[in-house]
């Protein structure tokens, strides 16, 4: 047997054991859920069109086009829309936990989903019930 062989399984089982990546693969423990009552609730829908070219929504007036897109400028209408707004890096996986988490993007490590605060999970976490 060539010591080759065995050379794919020894760096998955280093890969997914012994990094940064356990944090992901294994299962951890999870903490109790929060019973939470809120008294007005408001819905809140950010809507993240990545990599959207927004121009070819506009009309000459730097509005949506109504005829072309009916749909988006019914939700124009009736929404907040930050037609100038940018991300603060132009890479996804930096760009959509920043704008979730309303920090500047950490280039040095990898987050996921699970690992990365955002303004609704902070939010929720500051309520008491």
């Amino acid at each position: 047997m060539d010591i080759l062989t065995v050379a794919p399984v020894v760096i998955l089982i280093i890969f997914f054991f012994f990094t940064s990546t356990s944090r992901l693969v294994l299962p951890r423990e999870q903490p109790d859920p929060v019973d939470i009552t809120v008294a007005n609730p408001a819905p809140v829908v950010m809507v993240i069109l990545d990599e959207f070219p927004i121009a070819s929504l506009m009309n000459d007036e730097e509005k949506i086009d109504g005829t072309r897109f009916p749909n988006f400028a019914s939700l124009a209408s009736d929404s907040t829309w930050y037609k100038n707004a940018t991300a603060a890096a132009a890479y996804t996986p930096l760009a959509v936990p920043s704008i979730l988490g309303g920090e500047s993007p950490d280039r040095t490590s990898c987050r996921s989903p699970r690992t990365t605060p955002t303004v609704f999970s902070r939010c929720s976490a500051s309520r008491t019930s």
